[in-house]
């Protein structure tokens, strides 16, 4: 092989070893922070419309482009209720900030449904395992005087977020919406609960259903591995790492020992867990060399009992191939023999892991849009502690650009000596 050739084969041979060093989800939904209703472009319009519904029982009214269609008090199509809410239709006012909204945005928020007590759940059928979906949920009551009435908005296993339905008790004074996003699963359904606060009623006003594109590609999953030292875990295993989270630990910057930083971060930018009971900060009692590191896999998002987590990555472009490495460990002694495994929707399993053996497997996959979801099996309880992404087309990390030019470097040197050989050979 002559050392053109060689040369040549380096970005190929980088690539090839990127690629070799690698029960049904509960549907949760994850709530972002209230926010107060103040124009039409709260409305969004991401992705493409599945439904929205506005409860007048009347005609339709379409704000920032999207059409919200009227629904009984006992439900239609694919919405339906857990029980029967009442339907007002003067919810609103005449008082800015409210009045100044535009007419359709106000016709939306003036109707409501409403029950005075318990939890009333809006179930949104038909949609597809594997897609991403965003919804929204609006509640308003303009009026003013009624105490700071609020609605605390959550689905089975999610977050629980609160909204107000008047930002300041005064009239005029809008109410607030949230946005939350969730991944469906093979049931087709999710189930939004409302339940009041106090004396406050169990209300809505909007609810919009949004396909953000499939987050259900295939995931090909690789042996479970022992966690060693910090480099020989974290580098060196192709691509470029775009993301890292913790679970636990709180962000922390990790720098090996070829001087490749990777940044954990802690408040789920770019990677999400919904699920579990909550953290803790004492899961591993090795040593990987590195401080920090230690401290990223000493904490971890736990369950207590059986159940499922569903981790969503995010922030992926279509059609690029990416690595995720999965750290799921518990040191301690009565949680170190549980064993669970990671899964995909087209019912791909990793191998089983046994959190006391500080293991970690690598899944990769081509992402079908910018979120990729994964789903974790814990048939007792289990954590998931951390996680590293790495883009398997991308330009190498500096360390491994490095080694690769060693290497090339090593392998010419022996292909000149070979031939310096043959020519004296020739000679004599």
């Amino acid at each position: 092989m002559s050392l053109k050739t060689l040369v040549g084969l380096a970005p190929s041979i980088l690539v090839l070893s990127g690629l070799t060093a690698m029960p049904a989800a509960a549907q949760f939904v994850t709530f972002g922070a209230a926010q107060t209703i103040s124009g039409i472009s709260d409305v969004s319009t991401t992705g493409t419309s599945v439904a929205a519904y506005n409860f007048n029982n009347g005609s339709a009214t379409t704000v920032n482009g999207v059409t919200f269609n009227p629904i009984s008090s006992t439900g239609s199509g694919n919405l339906s209720f857990s029980s029967t809410p009442n339907q007002y239709g003067g919810f609103g006012s005449g008082s800015p900030a409210f009045g100044s909204l535009d007419s359709s945005y106000k016709n939306l928020l003036t109707n409501g449904a409403y029950a005075d007590t318990g939890t009333v759940g809006f179930t949104q059928s038909g949609l597809t395992a594997g897609e991403r979906y965003q919804v929204q949920y609006f509640v308003d009551d303009s009026r003013g005087g009624f105490g700071g009435r609020s609605v605390n908005v959550s689905s089975s296993g999610g977050n629980t977020q609160t909204l107000n339905f008047n930002s300041d008790n005064s009239a005029g004074s809008p109410g607030q919406y949230a946005n939350g996003t969730f991944t469906a699963t093979t049931s087709g359904n999710v189930t939004i609960n409302a339940l009041g606060n106090g004396n406050s009623p169990s209300q809505i006003n909007g609810l919009q259903f949004r396909d953000l594109g499939n987050a259900g590609a295939a995931i090909t999953f690789g042996a479970a591995t022992a966690i060693t030292t910090a480099d020989a875990t974290l580098g060196g295993l192709g691509g470029t790492i775009i993301s890292a989270a913790d679970f636990g630990a709180g962000t922390q910057t990790v720098t090996l020992t070829g001087g490749q930083i990777i940044n954990f971060d802690g408040t789920g930018a770019n990677a999400t867990v919904v699920g579990g009971n909550g953290t803790f900060n004492s899961a591993f009692t090795g040593d990987t060399t590195n401080a920090n590191f230690n401290t990223v896999l000493n904490g971890a998002n736990y369950d207590s009992a059986a159940g499922t987590k569903q981790i969503t990555l995010s922030g992926l472009t279509a059609g690029k191939q990416y690595s995720v490495q999965l750290f799921g460990l518990d040191d301690r002694s009565q949680q170190n023999n549980r064993a669970f495994s990671f899964s995909d929707f087209s019912g791909n399993n990793s191998a089983t892991i046994t959190t006391g053996l500080n293991q970690y497997v690598i899944g990769t996959f081509t992402a079908a849009s910018s979120f990729q979801t994964i789903t974790e099996n814990l048939p007792n309880n289990g954590n998931i502690n951390a996680l590293v992404v790495r883009d398997l087309s991308a330009a190498p990390e500096p360390s491994q650009f490095a080694c690769l030019a060693f290497t090339v470097l090593g392998m010419a040197g022996l292909l000149l000596k070979a031939r310096k050989r043959t020519a004296s050979v020739e000679l004599s």
